[in-house]
């Protein structure tokens, strides 16, 4: 508060107090949803651009999207991936993260373990029946090359790094995150 901001953009997810806080003040607020979707992403931007008088930008912005997206397609026959956070959390159908595998290639496997849109595997699962190949945060977290586990499955199935600042909500991480995607994709899987 003391930066007195002219616009808050919250979470959906943010505390309810901190929300009714901000109201008293008389702080703008604006609240965006999680985007389970390349359009939703999309339409957010253009929402917060018009909030903040930026439409120009948010309108380039989407065209890089775009760009990023016509440039990630492929007709290639989709390959099966897990992404699984060490949490054991995995995106599933109807996210903007299985979108994203989907547009660069890759068949989203959540479905494979019977997961849903978020769930969680646990490493008990995927050690039992491992996927031909695991995306997970291997840079940021090395308890993915360290740990016995995972170290014993990489001489069975390939494992890529995906960061986890690339799962983060979408906006211009969509751009880095198919780059990554289809980067995976064009490795030896």
């Amino acid at each position: 508060m003391a930066l007195q901001p002219d616009l808050v953009i919250a979470s959906i997810h943010t505390a309810r107090a901190t929300r009714l806080a901000l109201e008293r003040l008389g702080v703008p607020l604006l609240l965006m949803g999680v985007p389970n979707s390349i359009a939703a992403s999309k339409q957010q931007i253009a929402e917060i651009g018009t909030a903040i008088g930026a439409e120009a930008a948010a309108a380039r912005l989407n065209a890089r999207i775009n760009a990023a997206v016509a440039q990630a397609r492929t007709n290639a026959a989709p390959v099966p991936v897990l992404l699984r956070q060490l949490s054991g959390l995995v995106p599933g159908r109807g996210t903007l993260v299985d979108e994203l595998m989907r547009t660069a290639g890759l068949r989203n496997a959540s479905a494979d373990y019977g997961l849903n849109t978020w769930d969680i595997l646990p490493l008990e699962y995927l050690v039992a029946r491992p996927p031909r190949a695991l995306l997970t945060d291997t840079t940021s977290d090395p308890r993915a090359t360290r740990h016995p586990v995972f170290r014993r499955m990489a001489a069975h199935i390939v494992i890529r790094d995906y960061p986890d600042k690339l799962l983060r909500c979408g906006g211009p991480t969509i751009i880095p995150a198919l780059a990554r995607l289809q980067e995976i994709r064009d490795t030896r899987l």
